[in-house]
């Protein structure tokens, strides 16, 4: 089973690397403007290999005045409507995640992952459900041409999860958990039937990706997020992913284009604009376990986050260079597993 888990996981990393190049050049060719791509080139090298800071932060200007300019102007009605009159209700009793392949063929640390979201799930009294591509049907219904574009490479992996999460928390409302995300405490129940939309608010970002997406990755985060049923939010956030690939193919302005709209729904929407605001900042450690040690463990775990968003994606090693446990191994090993009540 282990070997045959392998081998998939392997598998389907080869296909994404094989799909990446071709992926690029045809956003590239599908671009609307040239100027975006260069913009982003040019921030992530004067980022990445600390020239001058002012010249980063002039692409940086550039690059986020274009998304949004893009976005406005495709997208304005969207932003613009006055949804709240639309009934909604108590979101479902159920934590949501989603693995594609199926839970059986992800890794050790998602599985991890699971267990702990199950725990938690039962502790506040829900349901945890891991979907798959095979069992999305009996959730939701997808426009058969999103489906075909994501089966054909045109979509990817992450933005079919973006749309699936936001579909959910429309059709059913709900607490979502990426497959990744280890909960350590309990999170409030209340969050699915006070708040038409909740998430993750005001993160700290560490990395070259704080120079490059830190501000709207610290304004919002999709792997841990919250909503009524029939939520105004991610009504809108449905749209805008529908009206986009019903006529294009890839994601020809930014990876993290919904992050962007979602940011202009918040600031110039103003039923939004208020529910934005009502959410207190919470999980903001969500992401300090990469640079933290294991005499760091309990200190960080006794900080107000519940939710820890880990990675299957890089080479992040469970040791030490002393062969000690870091904070990743530690809750690996189970220690920060929550307990039953």
């Amino acid at each position: 089973m282990t070997q045959n888990r392998t081998e998939q996981n392997r598998t389907e990393q080869n296909r994404t690397e094989q799909n990446r190049t071709e992926i690029i050049l045809n956003v590239w060719k599908s671009s609307p403007n040239k100027w975006l791509f260069l913009c982003r080139a040019f921030a992530k090298i004067f980022r990445r290999y600390s020239l001058t800071k002012p010249l980063s932060i002039f692409w940086m200007k550039s690059y986020d005045n274009y998304i949004d300019k893009f976005l406005r102007k495709n997208f304005g009605q969207i932003i613009t409507t006055d949804y709240s009159k639309l009934p909604t209700e108590n979101g479902a009793k159920i934590v949501w995640s989603i693995w594609l392949q199926g839970e059986e063929n992800a890794p050790e640390l998602v599985q991890k992952c699971f267990e702990s979201q199950r725990i938690m799930a039962k502790n506040i009294g829900f349901e945890h459900i891991a979907l798959s591509l095979e069992t999305l049907a009996n959730y939701l219904e997808i426009p058969q041409y999103i489906l075909e574009k994501y089966q054909a490479g045109k979509i990817i992996h992450a933005h079919f999860s973006d749309y699936i999460r936001d579909k959910l928390m429309y059709e059913h409302g709900g607490i979502w958990l990426d497959a990744t995300c280890f909960a350590y405490k309990d999170l409030d129940p209340a969050i699915v039937t006070d708040f038409d939309f909740w998430n993750a608010k005001n993160i700290k970002i560490s990395g070259i990706i704080s120079g490059i997406h830190g501000d709207i990755l610290s304004y919002y985060q999709t792997n841990i997020i919250a909503a009524r049923k029939g939520s105004h939010l991610y009504l809108a956030m449905c749209q805008m992913f529908e009206k986009y690939f019903a006529k294009e193919n890839y994601v020809s302005i930014v990876y993290f284009y919904m992050f962007y709209f979602y940011r202009l729904l918040t600031t110039e929407n103003l039923e939004f604009v208020k529910g934005y605001h009502k959410i207190p900042d919470n999980n903001i450690e969500t992401s300090s376990w990469k640079t933290a040690s294991s005499s760091q463990f309990q200190e960080i775990l006794a900080r107000d986050t519940c939710i820890y968003k880990l990675t299957h994606k890089q080479n992040i090693t469970p040791y030490d260079e002393f062969g000690n446990l870091t904070f990743y191994g530690e809750l690996l090993a189970g220690k920060g597993l929550l307990e039953q009540v």
